[in-house]
């Protein structure tokens, strides 16, 4: 989890959170999936507990909550899964 008093615009950051499809977008179907890579581009709205951070892989800005990002890459999946793993439900 990220102090918000240690983060600062340029940040490096993931984000440890469980997705957020509702973010979805209606042209390519991008959504936020944990252990996404990101940028911290705005702290505007710090005093509620967001971040604007700037995700390279989908192309948007999304204000995220502070607990939901890591200086550290996201940790495993349980089961040793990773994001992008083929599952098939049985």
């Amino acid at each position: 989890m990220v102090d918000p008093v240690e983060l600062i615009v340029g940040d490096k950051v993931y984000f440890t959170g469980s997705g957020y499809p509702r973010w979805q977008r209606d042209t390519d179907g991008d959504f936020l999936a944990y252990g996404t890579y990101g940028e911290v581009t705005s702290l505007e709205d710090i005093e509620d507990g967001l971040a604007e951070v700037y995700f390279p892989s989908i192309e948007d800005h999304i204000d995220c909550c502070v607990d939901e990002l890591s200086f550290e890459p996201a940790p495993p999946l349980p089961g040793g899964f990773a994001v992008g793993d083929m599952l098939y439900f049985t």
